[in-house]
């Protein structure tokens, strides 16, 4: 699982605390302010994050679904595998996001120089961040919207 998730999501796999996350995100703050940047930070509010994944988008995510197993919408809260298996569907979105800052349609924050940041994601909890505009705002309500309709997920907008 390490290989398939970037390290900007930080939980759940050998090796990753939460806590990482939360000093990255202390950090560009920190940045922002001493830098006199402006910033966007957006945390992205899943409803019914385990009930409401939509398991073709999950097949997708694997990319060999089966005609073996008949299954359902939506993930047990409770059951092992459902963090792992949420992950592979929250890195669906790390990667629209990733897409959106390659064809520069959402414009990252740059921590100094060489480290631009887009996304953060631990678990279900998700920021988003970048620079501080009205085109960066509607880049992102159009990636959610894309991936609220793909996986099931229904963002509290």
């Amino acid at each position: 699982m390490n290989a398939l998730i970037p390290n900007t999501q930080s939980v759940f796999l050998k090796g990753r605390q939460l806590v990482e996350g939360v000093v990255v995100v202390n950090e560009v703050i920190d940045f922002a302010n001493k830098s006199g940047n402006e910033c966007l930070i957006l945390k992205v509010n899943f409803e019914k994050v385990y009930d409401s994944v939509d398991w073709g988008f999950l097949d997708y995510m694997f990319g060999s679904p089966t005609e073996e197993i008949q299954i359902k919408r939506c993930l047990k809260q409770g059951d092992p595998l459902a963090p792992l298996l949420f992950l592979l569907v929250a890195e669906g979105l790390g990667g629209l996001m990733r897409k959106a800052v390659e064809i520069n349609r959402f414009r990252p924050f740059m921590v100094g120089e060489v480290r631009p940041m887009s996304i953060l994601q631990y678990a279900d909890d998700t920021l988003c961040i970048g620079e501080a505009t009205m085109d960066n705002l509607w880049a992102l309500k159009a990636v959610l919207r894309g991936f609220e309709i793909a996986s099931g997920l229904k963002v509290n907008f």
